[in-house]
């Protein structure tokens, strides 16, 4: 109309066509308000099913935030399908924009735009919580989308549950990494991350239709276990994973008095480390639980402010940071606390020496964790790990609390060792690197633990050093670590047969050792890992596609 005005009327098409533009602009901006609220078909008329508000299957909508979102539908349905509308939520893509729209609501918990809520007050629908920035949503691929208007109703109505950084239709992804901490000499300050990932999962109930009888705060959660310990690890909320995050949300970083509505909420535990057996299985658990209240406060845990909340935390609590330090950082870490921190010495003036009294400081102790670089090609990782569980209480009451300075300087000469031969790969003098006397001579044979066996073994295999992993009973070895010129350029690789037939002679040998000695256990093949506790918003995954990806460590 603009160009025809303008060409047949030079004269008083201008003004015609400015009138004409600025009534269409008009037309254009109050036309879609006034489906704001309703559920509209692709007809015009309005539709709804089983009191689900249901989003129109194409055209524009403005949301109450001023943005449009486009809802896109399949070329193939010009008309909406009410057969449809019986999907499962979690079956569909939902655009929490346009929900928002339809709903009349500004903020949004559902959908699947990583959406989330501060406090008491709601956010744009468009801010993607992980990364806090603006950002466009996926469109719909269905013709329609179905919102959970009874669910997202109950939680927008409690303050603790729409305070939530989780929409309705997504989770929190963690992974956690097992560790292997003392390292032989390294009592109570060394610890490596390793290969082996629990998973852990928080999001709203997947296994009832509405939260009605339910209360949030006394009620237990859904707790899924799959893998390692799901016959005995509890499944209410005194489960450890549980408990940890509702600390980490409550008290870690609270700056209010919110509760988490647990009894509201699903926490489904990816469990490849074996409970009570060396390997940091409940550090993982309070890195991981922690972590997950954070993130559900709106914390980023990858930032290093937020990592070294998480260090004081679960070191406080575990007692020892050398199990939690590689789970939250990854990598080989040397960890230690400052003693004008931790506490205060005080002189015997009468023979010059150390006295026994230790007197503690008002601050709290404050825990410090440092990398040590690893070599240009890591050693693997070789695990024996015996089917029996070991309580560290238990075996770190039979530890003496003395011992002799030849004892002493041994052990700290090897530790001192230990951190140089690993990080420049000098795998010869690893083997005595990883001696010790301070821990391991009375966790091991004298509790009729065949620890000596293991460990002569695994030397007469091959591998560079060996020794108890944690508290034990898992003995770890490293094998491999040689290294290669790779023909694309002038880095070094792993060479991979050499390591790995190595590491399998190392696992068969601890495997001999240990049928001599009437002991039953598995063989695992791993490495080292960089990266420690990870967070990530995700759409909500189907428990059964987790189960598919556990590997059974025996094989």
């Amino acid at each position: 109309v603009f160009l025809v005005l303008t060409f047949c009327h030079p004269q008083s098409g201008k003004k015609i066509s400015v009138l004409l533009c600025w009534l269409l602009l008009l037309v254009l901006n109050i036309m879609p308000a006034l489906f704001v609220g309703r559920g509209v078909s692709c007809g015009g008329a309005p539709h709804h099913h089983n009191s689900r508000a249901v989003v129109p299957c194409g055209g524009l909508l403005h949301g109450n935030n001023g943005h449009v979102v486009n809802l896109m539908m399949s070329p193939s349905s010009p008309k909406c399908n009410p057969s449809r509308l019986l999907h499962r939520r979690r079956k569909g893509r939902c655009d929490a924009a346009a929900a928002a729209a339809i709903l009349g609501h500004s903020g949004a918990h559902f959908g699947s735009c990583g959406n989330a809520g501060s406090g008491a007050t709601q956010r744009n629908p468009l801010k993607i919580a992980t990364k806090g920035r603006l950002a466009v949503t996926s469109a719909t691929p269905s013709a329609v989308c179905v919102v959970d208007d009874e669910r997202y109703a109950q939680i927008t109505a409690l303050p603790e549950a729409a305070a939530l950084n989780l929409p309705l239709d997504e989770e929190w992804h963690l992974t956690v990494p097992a560790t292997s901490a003392n390292m032989g000499p390294g009592f109570d300050t060394l610890g490596i991350a390793l290969e082996v990932l629990n998973e852990v999962c928080v999001r709203w109930r997947t296994d009832v239709d509405t939260f009605e009888g339910i209360d949030p705060f006394t009620s237990d959660p859904q707790v899924t276990l799959l893998g390692e310990g799901v016959d005995s690890l509890p499944r209410d909320a005194t489960n450890g994973v549980v408990a940890m995050v509702k600390r980490g949300y409550e008290s870690t970083v609270a700056t209010d008095k919110m509760k988490l509505p647990i009894g509201w909420m699903e926490f489904v535990c990816v469990n490849r480390i074996p409970p009570a057996r060396g390997m940091g299985s409940s550090s993982g658990a309070l890195v991981a639980g922690i972590a997950a209240g954070m993130a559900l406060r709106g914390h980023d845990v990858t930032t290093s402010k937020a990592r070294n909340i998480l260090l004081q935390e679960t070191a406080a609590l575990e007692g020892h940071p050398d199990n939690v330090a590689p789970c939250i950082y990854g990598g080989f870490q040397l960890c230690y606390t400052p003693r004008s921190l931790e506490s205060t010495m005080e002189i015997d003036t009468d023979n010059g020496e150390l006295g026994d009294a230790l007197t503690r400081s008002e601050k709290p102790a404050q825990y410090i964790s440092r990398r040590v670089e690893p070599p240009t090609t890591p050693p693997l990782a070789v695990l024996y790990i015996p089917d029996f569980e070991s309580s560290t209480k238990e075996t770190r009451a039979s530890l003496p609390t003395e011992y002799s300075v030849k004892d002493v300087v041994f052990t700290i000469s090897r530790n001192a060792l230990l951190i140089h031969a690993y990080s420049c790969g000098e795998w010869k003098v690893l083997d005595e690197a990883t001696r010790d006397r301070m821990h391991q001579p009375y966790r091991g044979d004298p509790s009729g633990f065949p620890l000596s066996r293991l460990l002569k073994a695994a030397q007469e295999a091959g591998a560079h050093g060996s020794f108890m992993s944690g508290a034990g009973p898992t003995v770890l070895a490293f094998a491999g670590g040689y290294a290669m010129e790779s023909k694309a350029s002038n880095v070094t690789e792993p060479a991979t047969p050499e390591a790995m037939l190595q590491a399998s002679a190392v696992a068969d040998a601890m495997d001999k050792a240990a049928k001599a000695a009437g002991l039953t256990g598995r063989s695992v093949v791993t490495a080292p890992s960089n990266n420690g506790v990870e967070a990530q918003m995700r759409r909500t995954v189907d428990v059964d596609k987790m189960s598919d990806r556990i590997p059974d460590l025996r094989d």
